[in-house]
């Protein structure tokens, strides 16, 4: 059993820090530190002279595509984010665990020290979120109804290799003492579990639904994993699972919901897109919400929390000994 922590979180920073100021690396980061990495100045090059325009003009129209799509994404998960702790008594739980009036993150621990604080309301739930994401409703629903508690933006951390993060909705059943995650992205891009990319028709330069198949993976030692997104979401999401088994919990299942934008296609069946890159919605149809089941990549994720242990400090290791 893993003892407490008091993890306090900087949202500007994306840092997490316990009592004893111990520096913990956000799960994004711990798995991230495995891609391949992007060659930007490679492929500015490789882009400038494919399209005989300039290497600025293309990073200013990658920049500009990410920047929105990234903000877009960020204010849709924001806003489902806020939803859910209105409906959970979050707020109490909040109230409860705060430490000289700060406030420290709501974690796994607090649940096994008393579950009743934090737990979601179904029926509010559903008036806040769940109306609009039926899906989403039906499966927290059918885990209610087997006898699990349900609980909003739960940290997790392991404080002896310093990672921490926090699960979006967690799902535990105390009598059996299993635990389900369930996550959502809002990302644009559909998530695929292998690496490649949609072929471009060379007339109109759009998207075809020629999925290319690119075998490329991961670097060690997680090199027997394809570098995709799909794999990406599934190594956080692994993470998030076996730290919370870390406090004596079995881990049931992984959800992942995919909510996007329905958008205007063209010929192939792909989103169309606008003049500066950015693919354009269909604001007569409603958004597009798909379940993926996750596999749950514990030999990996035991890999990555390893990994990063060892780059502790002496110092910030005598610390967690002391």
């Amino acid at each position: 059993m893993i003892n407490e922590r008091h993890i306090f979180f900087d949202e500007a920073a994306h840092t997490y820090v316990d009592q004893y100021a111990n520096v913990y690396t956000p799960v994004s980061n711990a798995y991230g530190r495995f891609k391949i990495p992007f060659k930007r100045a490679y492929w500015l090059k490789k882009k400038s002279i494919e399209e005989g325009t300039s290497k600025e003009s293309i990073a200013a129209r990658w920049d500009y595509i990410n920047t929105t799509s990234v903000d877009k994404g960020n204010k849709k998960h924001n806003s489902l984010e806020t939803a859910i702790k209105s409906t959970s008594k979050f707020a109490k739980a909040v109230n409860i665990i705060n430490i000289n009036n700060v406030v420290r993150c709501f974690s796994v621990y607090d649940l096994k020290a008393n579950s009743s604080i934090g737990e979601m309301s179904l029926d509010a739930f559903y008036d806040k979120i769940g109306h609009k994401y039926p899906l989403i409703f039906k499966t927290i629903k059918y885990y209610v109804d087997l006898g699990y508690k349900i609980y909003s933006e739960i940290n997790v951390y392991d404080p002896i290799n310093l990672i921490s993060g926090t699960i979006d909705v967690l799902l535990v059943n105390f009598s059996d003492l299993d635990f389900v995650i369930i996550d959502w992205k809002t990302n644009k891009d559909d998530i695929k579990f292998e690496a490649g990319y949609y072929k471009k028709d060379k007339a109109t330069k759009e998207l075809t639904n020629n999925w290319v198949v690119s075998k490329k993976y991961m670097l060690y030692p997680l090199d027997d994993l394809e570098d995709c997104g799909g794999v990406h979401y599934s190594l956080q999401l692994s993470l998030y699972a076996n730290m919370v088994e870390l406090f004596g919990y079995t881990c049931s299942a992984i959800l992942l919901f995919h909510i996007r934008d329905a958008f205007v296609l063209n010929k192939h069946g792909m989103p169309r897109r606008n003049e500066r890159g950015i693919n354009i919605v269909d604001s007569s149809k409603p958004e597009n919400v798909e379940c993926h089941i996750i596999d749950y990549y514990k030999t990996a994720v035991e890999k990555i929390r390893n990994h990063v242990g060892r780059e502790a400090t002496i110092s910030t290791q005598k610390r967690l000994i002391m």
